[in-house]
Order: C-alpha cells, then structure tokens, then sequence
C-alpha cells in the first residue's frame, strides 16, 4: 500500500507539471494572437498574458510615444541581454539633448552585443557629437566585424576629417577591399594630390578594382594639372605586377607608356586615347605592336587622332622615332607630332624643326620640352597637306620610341607651334 501511494503521488506531480505546461503554453498562443492586432490595448493584454515576452514592450514603445521610454526600460527588465531596446533608449536621450545619458545607454548596448549594429550605433553617436577620437575607435570596432561594406563609414569620416592620410592612418591597416572602397570614394571627394599614399598601399592588393582605381585617381590628378603625384601614382602599377606597364622616369628618359601597343589601350592615366573624330577610325592590334587608322576620305582636314599625357624634363632635347605605313607612299605625309596641354589642346613651342626627318622606312622628330607646370600631351595630328585629297584608306603606327637627348641653351628660340591654327582640333581630357 505505501508504494502504491507513492507510486500515485508521483504520478500525480508529472501530471500537474503537464498541465502547467500545456496552460503556459495556451498562455503563449493567446499572447501571440492578441499581438498580431498592433493598438495599444491589445498589447497591454498580451504582456500581462505574457510577461515575459520583451517584444511586446518594444512593440507598446513605438506606438505609444508618449511612454516610450516606460516600455523600453521594461522590455531591458525583460530581457537584459537584447541591445536592442539599450540603444533605441539612448537615441531618445539623445533626441532630448542629454548625451551623457545617451552615452551611457549605447555603451551599455554595446557591452552586451559586440555585433556590427551597436558599433555603428555609436560610431554615428560620436559622429554627431563631433567626438573624433570616440568616432575612430568605435569606427574601428565595427571594422573587426563588418569587412565588406565600409564605404558608409569612409563618408562618415570624411564629413568629419576630410583628410585622406588621417583617415588611412586611424583605419590603418585597411584590407584591400576596403582600399579599394576608401579609393573609390575619394574619387568623388578629393583635394589635388592626396591619393597617393593609398594608392602605394592598392599597389599591393591584385585584381581588377584596385587597378582600376589607381587608374582613376592618376587620371583625376591629371585633370587637375597635378602631374608629378600623378605620375607617383601611376608608378605604383608597376610594382607587385598589379599591370604589366613599365615605369615612367622622365629623369632617365623613360617618358612614353605602350610604347609598343601591346597592352590594350586602358584610355585611363597615361596610357594612350584615341580621339574620337568624324570618319576616322581606330583599331589596336596587338600581336602586331602598331595601331591602324582607316580614314573614309571625307574626314576634316585636320583631326588629332591619338595622345597620351607624357612626363617630361622641361628644357631637355628629345628625338620620337616611329613609321607609318600605308596603302601607298604618299600615305605618311600629313602627319605630326606635338607636345599640347592635356586640358586645352593647345600646343606649345618645342624650339625644333616641326617636319620629321626620313631615314629609311621610319621617321623622327626631335623636339625641346617646354617648361610648364600644367599636364602635357604627347599628340599625333593628320593635316591634309595643301594640293592633295583627303586620305583615304587605311595606315598603320608602329615602332614607336622616345629617347632624350640633351639639355638646349637657355638662349635658344623657340619656334611657335599652334595646333588650333591648324584645325588639328583639342585632345580631350579624360
């Protein structure tokens, strides 16, 4: 008999406990539907039903703005460990202009959830408390978990410090997919010559996005008649193979890219562009080292056809050799070199013979380089020479090469050489 009460008692207890589960759940399931009609009501009925249940605090927060901060402090009694309600709180502090408090809130959120959120809930804080010191070492918490998009926190920081070599110092190391997005929003907000440093550290990184931003911010420092950070830049590709150019040393003679037009033209940095003119057109050829020009015979009479920014040493003798070869002898003739501003076409003095010489099947040209502070451009004009149609058919430019000379005497004259006159037209910017 006394097992047998024993036996009922225990029975007994599983059964209560099933029953207490299955009420608790009902309790749940009832909490649940009342919650899924969003007023107030309803919601102060489901967390009476379960009270345990921090969203329906949250949820009585954001419908009831007048006891906000009631129902966020209870859904953080609730749940402690959800950040959630911790930094919606401190962005009500906030709001009210108590920062301290606000501060505290967001720190606290952030203690308890280490995920991206709460880092950039603080880095925005510090943002807009103009707290630059905060910004940096939450802007570098947040980095150790979000790696993939970190372009929203470049914008912040330059709002904030807009110098490149501060913001690539405090966020040092970047890892390559951030300097590239770092690259790529300086290319929209730059001064004259601060991508250089960055672009030192792209150098590094493969892949066709760094080299292409690379590429852009030389072209941008060009544009900007910034010609020496501009060639730093570029110089950059040469190194850890990131492209196969060569690179440039003015003070060496080495002054010309692609020489050879074995790299298919990037139209970006100092590569070469082919200008775009009326019945011309153009065509690389690779395997063959030269580059074709079919003109349908009503092109203008005189069109520039290529250029590439080049960097030169001012005051120094230089000799361009090439050939042209076309569909008879007279082919060649009408062509010309010109050393012209990159940004307005306009061609400057090189103190030499304007007509090449002839020696053999190639031509040369020597020329002085100007002094100048702007970008210039390496040109290759067409003018129709007096007395003979307009060209038609095609011709091909190969073997060029760019060698230096000598340095001229100050004193020397220089013979006036202006393309406009010529109708030779403008080299476009990039």
């Amino acid at each position: 008999m006394r097992y047998k009460s024993i036996s009922s008692m225990f029975l007994a207890a599983i059964a209560c406990s099933i029953a207490f589960a299955a009420f608790y759940a009902a309790k749940l399931t009832v909490s649940e539907i009342v919650s899924a009609s969003v007023n107030s009501n309803t919601l102060v009925v489901a967390s009476r039903l379960s009270p345990l249940d921090a969203s329906n605090y949250v949820s009585l927060s954001s419908i009831t703005p007048s006891m906000e901060s009631y129902f966020l402090q209870k859904a953080i009694a609730v749940n402690p460990w959800d950040a959630g309600p911790l930094v919606q709180l401190g962005l009500i502090y906030e709001a009210d202009g108590n920062a301290k408090q606000a501060e505290k809130y967001l720190l606290e959120a952030a203690r308890r959830d280490t995920r991206p959120a709460t880092s950039w809930a603080l880095v925005n804080f510090y943002y807009r408390q103009n707290i630059p010191a905060s910004f940096f070492e939450w802007a570098a918490r947040y980095r150790k978990f979000e790696r993939t998009d970190t372009t929203g926190l470049f914008r912040l920081a330059w709002e904030l410090h807009p110098d490149a070599d501060v913001i690539l110092s405090q966020f040092n190391p970047l890892n390559c997919t951030e300097l590239t997005d770092f690259a790529q929003f300086l290319n929209g907000h730059p001064t004259d010559s601060e991508t250089t440093a960055i672009d030192r550290q792209l150098a590094q990184c493969r892949g066709e996005r760094a080299l292409n931003a690379i590429m852009a911010h030389t072209s941008r420092l060009l544009a900007a008649d910034q010609p020496g950070p501009a060639l730093e830049a570029w110089n950059s590709l040469t190194t850890n193979q990131i492209s196969r150019y060569t690179p440039l040393l003015p003070a060496k003679g080495a002054s010309i890219t692609n020489a050879d037009f074995s790299i298919p033209f990037a139209e970006n940095g100092f590569d070469w562009r082919v200008n775009r003119v009326p019945n011309v057109t153009a065509r690389q050829i690779p395997q063959q080292h030269a580059l074709e020009f079919a003109f349908s015979g009503e092109e203008p009479e005189g069109v520039m056809l290529l250029f590439q920014p080049i960097a030169l040493e001012g005051g120094h003798t230089y000799r361009m050799s090439y050939q042209i070869t076309g569909d008879n002898e007279e082919s060649a003739s009408g062509f010309r070199w010109r050393i012209v501003e990159l940004n307005t076409g306009r061609s400057l003095p090189t103190g030499l013979d304007d007509l090449p010489s002839t020696s053999g099947n190639r031509l040369s040209w020597k020329f002085q380089a100007p002094e100048s502070e702007k970008t210039l451009a390496l040109a290759l004009a067409y003018i129709r020479p007096p007395g003979r149609t307009r060209l038609s058919g095609t011709i091909r430019l190969s073997n060029v090469q760019l060698e230096m000379l000598q340095t001229l005497s100050a004193d020397k004259s220089l013979v006036s050489q202006d393309m406009s006159a010529e109708g030779a037209g403008k080299a476009t910017s990039p």
